[in-house]
């Protein structure tokens, strides 16, 4: 196992983020919700953007099942700014049942730099 001792925790904007997408009666969803705790930051976007790419340590938690449906998106939301609009899209990735990033798409040229707040964040029902 790494030496987890220097990583970053998840930020709390990402924790609530996951949360308000991963709904807990969805049995992937469930397992990638526990996973949270165990999550930290790998890296982030390089070109600017809120995206994150998590690290988690797979020996304390237990991999979620794979919906092949779904795999490797398993949530993801449009972004709704204040005047309506649809300006991005928020995704969350698992890769083998484990927690793997949440990125976040603008419909423009400019990145979203900073996650929206939740009340922006609408899931998809499919």
């Amino acid at each position: 196992m790494a030496d987890r001792s220097d990583a970053e925790p998840l930020p709390e904007d990402v924790v609530a983020t996951l949360s308000h997408l991963l709904q807990p009666h969805d049995p992937v969803h469930a397992a990638l919700l526990t996973q949270i705790a165990h999550a930290t930051v790998q890296s982030r976007c390089g070109r600017g953007c809120a995206t994150v790419y998590f690290d988690l340590d797979t020996g304390v938690v237990t991999p979620g099942p794979v919906d092949p449906a779904r795999h490797p998106i398993v949530a993801e939301a449009g972004i709704v700014a204040p005047d309506g609009q649809h300006v991005g899209e928020v995704l969350v990735f698992a890769r083998d049942g484990y927690l793997s990033w949440l990125e976040v798409c603008s419909w423009s040229d400019a990145p979203m730099t900073a996650l929206p707040p939740l009340d922006q964040i609408e899931p998809y029902n499919r």
